[in-house]
């Protein structure tokens, strides 16, 4: 290695990003194109997916209108390739780091396989992603996003103007100030987004995003929207979005039913509970609560037998997490999603520097467990970093930038630590997940 990668290795050690090290240790050197042909190749001998996540997957992506011979191909590279990517919150229009994402996780993308895209929906719509608003960068006018006659124009110019001169990004909100920390999954759609539609991109009339027309969710418009938006700056239509927490809800929905099931025995079983509390109290759901007319995401954690918020409080049985899932707007957390999907059913998750570092975490933790196997995959969060940042020299680079012809989109190219480095002169110490 060179002094200039041993210095940047040993930084990341001190921030406690060791999984990041542990990647640029071994491939910091190589092109993106050697390191992006790891996610195209699937495992060797992977547990069979349960029968009961193929149909949550199945029911969820038919119920946002994907044809019947789309599900089915798509299920069919889900078990053959496990490969998934889930490093983005749910967010209708990305930035820079997500849009380095996929142009990282499609650059050797064979032409016969599709790209998924899980997004995370258990987070507030003012998570660093801003899901609730369209965001884009300095090359790019409000009037571009806007059509000035709007009502709501002025309003928001200035609250450009304010983001501006903090030293923030430019966007324009879709949700009103009292939404700013409520819980993106199935939240319905907000009048304010419904005022703003019409007049939104007045200088793309023949846009097919336009034609995405908010109804019913939030989520479900977002996902409609951000996929469109990401085939088209990235010239890719195999490229399909779904809310991954609504995969897990309906999976557990259905499983929590059945006494013999795996998660079920973990709810029915006193002693367990008790080592779950032990060593994994965290990250299970999260809700949204409304306080003095603010609408806020809480944590769930367990505690005592009980899911437990700063508001909240229901027992830890299969009764109770159903009822709270259907009518307390109860969202899968981490801990849910990932020993699901990768631990339990060996899918590879693609994830940004954060995910891989998280993961490793929970795998650790999973492991200490030791009342009973229900892990069947240990993950290799070396091979799954998805990440980056588009730039173009002083100016981050927005997907709507691209779509809008403000700047163009830089080509994926040199070694992986050269794609990374935008991103490593960002990062800090971080805590621990797990």
């Amino acid at each position: 290695m060179t002094p200039q990668m041993d210095s940047i290795i040993a930084s990341l050690r001190r921030m406690n990003r060791l999984q990041l090290s542990k990647v640029l240790e071994e491939w910091g050197n190589k092109s993106l194109e050697e390191y992006g042909q790891l996610y195209w190749q699937g495992p060797k001998r992977p547990p069979p997916l349960e029968l009961e996540l193929i149909q949550a997957f199945k029911e969820t992506w038919q119920e946002m209108g994907w044809a019947d011979v789309i599900v089915k191909q798509l299920l069919q590279e889900l078990e053959q390739k496990r490969v998934l990517q889930t490093t983005m919150h749910l967010t209708p229009t990305e930035g820079p780091t997500f849009l380095a994402s996929h142009q990282l996780a499609t650059l050797r993308q064979p032409k016969t396989s599709h790209y998924l895209v899980g997004a995370y929906s258990g987070v507030p719509f003012s998570n660093s992603a801003w899901s609730g608003a369209v965001n884009y960068g300095t090359k790019t006018s409000l009037d571009q996003i806007l059509h000035p006659s709007n009502s709501l124009f002025q309003q928001a110019q200035s609250a450009v103007v304010d983001r501006t001169r903090d030293g923030d990004h430019p966007r324009l909100s879709l949700i009103p100030g009292k939404w700013r920390d409520g819980l993106v999954d199935r939240s319905v759609i907000p009048d304010r987004l419904n005022d703003l539609f019409p007049d939104l991109l007045p200088g793309m009339q023949e846009s097919s995003l336009r034609s995405i027309v908010p109804k019913n969710f939030y989520d479900g418009w977002a996902l409609s929207f951000s996929e469109q938006l990401t085939r088209t700056v990235l010239n890719n239509n195999r490229i399909f979005y779904f809310n991954l927490n609504e995969v897990i809800r309906k999976y557990l929905l259905n499983i929590l039913k059945d006494d013999s099931h795996w998660i079920t025995q973990l709810f029915l079983d006193s002693r367990k509970i008790k080592f779950l509390e032990k060593g994994l109290a965290h990250n299970w759901f999260v809700t949204e609560v409304e306080k003095q007319g603010k609408k806020k995401v809480e944590q769930i954690h367990l505690q005592n037998r009980c899911f437990k918020s700063t508001t909240i409080s229901i027992p830890a049985t299969p009764e109770s997490i159903i009822f709270a899932m259907n009518e307390h707007r109860f969202c899968p957390g981490l801990t849910l999603c990932f020993w699901i999907l990768a631990f339990y059913n060996g899918i590879r998750c693609l994830g940004g520097f954060e995910q891989i570092e998280y993961l490793a975490e929970l795998d650790s933790k999973l492991n200490q467990l030791g009342f009973l196997n229900l892990i069947k995959c240990t993950s290799d969060q070396v091979s799954f970093l998805t990440t980056g940042r588009c730039i173009d020299q002083d100016y981050e680079i927005y997907p709507i930038d691209v779509l809008l012809e403000n700047s163009k989109l830089p080509p994926p190219e040199g070694t992986l630590l050269n794609w990374l480095q935008p991103i490593i002169l960002r990062l800090s110490p971080r805590t621990l997940r797990y």
